[in-house]
């Protein structure tokens, strides 16, 4: 297993539930010098055991759900890594 270097994961709170309870974070990957901004990804739950990684489209980056929100982050560190080095931001 690749190991990703860790990035900091941000609550977005006006997506918290009725309740109060967190539903999507985002993480900010690298700067895109092609459109002069940050570019972030975010994992949403969707419910129980349903955690995905999304680009600012709402499209589901890995092609699929993850159980949990940590396992989403690992594989969300992976695609920022991935596009990082590759300059392909999906937004």
């Amino acid at each position: 297993m690749i190991k990703y270097p860790e990035r900091e994961l941000n609550i977005v709170h006006e997506s918290d539930d009725e309740n109060g309870n967190p539903t999507c974070w985002s993480i900010m990957g690298g700067y895109d010098f092609g459109s002069q901004r940050n570019h972030y990804v975010w994992i949403c739950k969707y419910g129980e055991k349903d955690y995905r990684i999304e680009d600012s489209y709402g499209h589901n980056l890995a092609g699929k759900v993850y159980k949990t929100l940590w396992g989403a982050k690992r594989e969300a560190e992976g695609i920022i890594w991935r596009q990082d080095e590759t300059g392909a931001y999906s937004d």
